[in-house]
């Protein structure tokens, strides 16, 4: 891309992730080709647009391309089951800083997919704020229980844990996020924060499960810790495992919106609850530290 003098009013953060997304959208489906990021100014509007030539969105899926938890009917598209991840992700991010998305695609010849942000001048532009703060402010999310306390996110998966980590942020919320209970565990006490909820994957690709990991955060942070726990596994025995320890069990496929709401739910009895009152609970005058 050349340089150019022109700005755009936007959060960088969310234009990075945005365009970061697209990117390995259009790079997965275009097995060989050409993957071309361009800008392009149109009036009071840049124009932010990632072309591809792989193999394209049929017509009859375009409508839905940019929903939660949305695979297109085509076998080269399903490489993920889970959450809601890619474009849906890039559909809240755009939302919550009132951009723009636009798409064109033929299948079988590639994809074009547009991020539509405001120009404005060198003048104008604001001087930087906590990308938390715009998302809260923007998305009219300021008056979330217990928002200004992480929510603990456990997956193996990269991927999945960039996509919660935005939309976590998209709404309002602080995020943090890792591979196993220590590495939340000692984000927790590197940061001095107390966390208001976990959410943790069943499969974790470590000796112990999603159950164990979610019982590990709780023994540093209190048993009345609220904890999801998200499985594609049909097993009852985990539905039983997960009912006995207190544990909300959410079924993938699962939409980011029925996560968000399942959080909000869990963590709306506690958000009274101080941090002081939630570190007496669990018998724990000290900072928390990382467990080995």
């Amino acid at each position: 891309m050349r340089a150019t003098d022109d700005w755009i009013l936007a959060d960088p953060s969310f234009v990075q992730r945005i365009l970061r997304n697209l990117l390995d959208n259009a790079l997965r489906y275009t097995p060989s080709g050409t993957v071309v990021l361009r800008a392009r100014r149109r009036g009071q509007q840049v124009l932010l647009q990632v072309w591809d030539s792989g193999i394209g969105i049929a017509r009859a899926d375009q409508a839905r391309i940019f929903d939660d938890y949305y695979q297109a009917n085509n076998p080269a598209r399903r490489l993920r089951e889970g959450l809601g991840l890619g474009l849906g992700l890039v559909r809240r991010l755009a939302q919550s800083g009132d951009y723009g998305l636009r798409l064109r695609s033929r299948e079988g010849r590639g994809s074009c997919i547009t991020l539509i942000v405001p120009l404005c001048s060198a003048a104008l532009v604001p001087p930087p704020r906590h990308a938390v703060d715009d998302a809260a402010n923007r998305a009219g999310h300021a008056a979330r229980p217990a928002a200004n306390r992480p929510v603990l996110f456990v997956d193996d998966d990269e991927t999945v844990r960039d996509a919660m980590h935005a939309v976590l942020l998209s709404e309002g919320w602080h995020g943090l996020v890792g591979d196993s209970p220590a590495s939340v565990i000692e984000q927790v006490a590197v940061n001095d924060w107390w966390p208001s909820a976990v959410v943790c994957d069943y499969r974790l690709g470590l000796p112990i499960d999603g159950l164990q990991a979610i019982a590990q955060i709780r023994h540093e942070f209190g048993l009345g810790l609220p904890a999801l726990l998200i499985t594609g596994d049909m097993d009852p025995a985990i539905a039983e495992r997960a009912r006995e320890c207190g544990v909300a069990l959410l079924r993938k496929p699962l939409a980011m919106e029925e996560l968000l709401d399942a959080l909000t739910r869990a963590i709306e009895p506690h958000a009274a609850t101080s941090a002081d009152d939630i570190r007496h609970a669990a018998g724990a005058g000290t900072t928390p530290t990382a467990s080995n």
